[in-house]
């Protein structure tokens, strides 16, 4: 049985794949699901985290017009080059500002016209916002009680 992080996880890779990758070419889930399992199996070998497909990696190098894997090749590259020599530098850029590169990348996905009517027609949408709003705020507090 799949547990729910594994259950994301492939919801995720398999949402990537078809509304950046296949753009109206089918893609076969089996042959996904064994790729995603055979990945995770290596990965326990060396501790690894568990692998996934990167939703903002991928909003962010659609929207940067990358058509090919080398583009991964590319992003490891600059990261390491970056980790190397600017990590002083970089530990001054605010948070904020490296979510507004996320967002930027990933809010064409929101269908607004969507959202609207999903409001207005359940309240019970409402409360689930309002909850996780409060969760939010509850851990960014306790984070900043622990520094």
């Amino acid at each position: 049985m799949m547990s729910k992080n594994k259950c994301v996880s492939y919801l995720q890779n398999n949402w990537i794949d078809v509304s950046f990758i296949a753009e109206g070419k089918s893609v076969d889930a089996t042959q996904e699901m064994l790729a995603l399992g055979a990945c995770n199996v290596v990965s326990s070998f060396v501790s690894s985290m568990p692998v996934s497909g990167g939703l903002s990696r991928g909003a962010v190098n659609h929207s940067s017009g990358v058509k090919t894997t080398l583009g991964g090749v590319y992003t490891g590259l600059l990261v390491l080059i970056s980790l190397q020599f600017l990590t002083p530098y970089l530990y001054y850029i605010p948070k904020a500002a490296l979510a507004a590169v996320i967002i930027a990348a990933v809010v064409f996905m929101v269908e607004f016209q969507v959202v609207k009517p999903m409001w207005r027609s359940k309240s019970m949408f409402s409360l689930v916002q309002y909850q996780t709003l409060q969760t939010a705020k509850m851990k960014e507090r306790k984070l900043e009680t622990i520094k």
